[in-house]
């Protein structure tokens, strides 16, 4: 029986020492680490007019900070709260320009230490490249700014003072006439962020009625509950500037919405603003939810003309090609504001090929259709 006891309580004591013990994180043997750790292939980014082509080193591994970092998942969205960016996102480290066919390859300089790029954009000239660098930070002072790349030049500067909105990715866009940028950017004075709650104040409540029958597809990362509602307001709610090339220089356009998209007309005249807005749902992601189609003078930032308030799209049919029936955007032609698409879903008691009508922004103009389809059509079938 002592022998018994006394084997137990060594045992215990082994587990206990093992339980107590702090591992570190360990390294593989050197040929392990340079066949995982050797330099990635670059991305490239071509010119539109084929002359000069941009290589992207990509990040090999992301570091444990940066695995470590806040995220947080509303209506489907992941956001680094510390950034207001994209929480996953494949970044560059740097930049390298090449002439072709046979030019060197030249390192963009100016980037700063440990740089994180990414959403490489050309100007139209393809004189310049703009894109977004991250700074992580180390508690709220993260954020996603706005940089260009002088291509002559190979020289990169920030542009914008204000860090931008990059919840959604893809915060900014080229006006036409490659002077000018147009920026989701965080409002000013938006102050601390709302905090979750830690005991509910009372019971999660959903309310369907109308006897209305839909399809109910499962998504991930909904919002759950009205702290959700206000964090979701706040890191996805933005303020859209036009940015002067030359100076950096921003002009607010029109208020601060939780702004999904913003597009500038190919004449340089208009920028298309698509916003959602409340009522919100907790079944859906933000691509259901009820938005705003408005067009926006560039000059003045006025609103001219809203092309559509659509409700929640929560009666869509299941398919590749379904839609809810509603009125969808598409870019403009160079001469008119942007133009809107119309039409109605595909159902088994409907005809498959639709009327698609282009119908333009101006109160003067009236609609005309251009084709019909029995696909939905995507924004570059208009626009070209």
């Amino acid at each position: 029986m002592k022998k018994i006891v006394l084997s137990a309580s060594l045992l215990l004591a082994t587990v206990a020492g093992t339980q107590a013990q702090e591992f570190q994180y360990q390294t593989p043997p050197k040929a392990l680490q340079d066949l995982l750790l050797a330099p990635p292939t670059s991305r490239v980014s071509l010119s539109s007019d084929g002359r000069v082509m941009a290589l992207l080193q990509v990040q090999d591994f992301p570091t444990i900070a940066e695995l470590s970092q806040p995220e947080l998942r509303l209506a489907g969205l992941r956001v680094n709260p510390r950034t207001n960016g994209q929480s996953r996102v494949s970044y560059a480290v740097g930049i390298k320009l090449k002439t072709l066919p046979n030019g060197a390859e030249i390192d963009v300089k100016g980037l700063p230490d440990q740089a994180r790029i990414s959403s490489v954009s050309w100007s139209p000239d393809n004189k310049t490249m703009a894109f977004a660098l991250t700074t992580p930070g180390s508690g709220t002072d993260g954020r996603v700014e706005l940089w260009v790349a002088d291509v002559a030049g190979a020289t990169a500067r920030r542009l914008l003072a204000m860090p931008l909105n990059d919840a959604f990715g893809n915060a900014f866009d080229w006006v036409s006439d490659s002077k000018t940028i147009v920026a989701c950017t965080v409002p000013a004075g938006r102050g601390a962020a709302p905090a979750a709650d830690a005991v509910p104040t009372g019971p999660a409540v959903q309310e369907s009625g109308g006897g209305k029958k839909t399809a109910a597809p499962t998504y991930q990362d909904l919002l759950k509950s009205p702290a959700d509602e206000r964090q979701f307001d706040y890191y996805a709610t933005s303020q859209l500037v036009k940015v002067s090339l030359a100076d950096g220089a921003a002009q607010p356009l029109g208020q601060p919405g939780v702004i999904q998209t913003a597009s500038p007309s190919p004449d340089g005249k208009y920028v298309l603003v698509r916003t959602r807005h409340r009522p919100y749902a907790y079944t859906l992601p933000i691509s259901r939810f009820p938005q705003r189609i408005d067009v926006l003078d560039l000059a003045s930032g006025a609103p001219v003309k809203t092309l559509a308030d659509l409700p929640l799209a929560d009666a869509v049919p299941i398919g590749n090609d379904a839609a809810a029936p509603a009125r969808a955007t598409t870019p403009g032609a160079p001469t008119c504001p942007p133009p809107s698409a119309t039409w109605k879903r595909r159902t088994a008691a409907t005809p498959k090929r639709k009327p698609i009508s282009a119908t333009s922004s101006l109160p003067s103009q009236r609609p005309s259709r251009v084709r019909r389809s029995c696909w939905r059509p995507c924004p570059c079938a208009l626009a070209a």
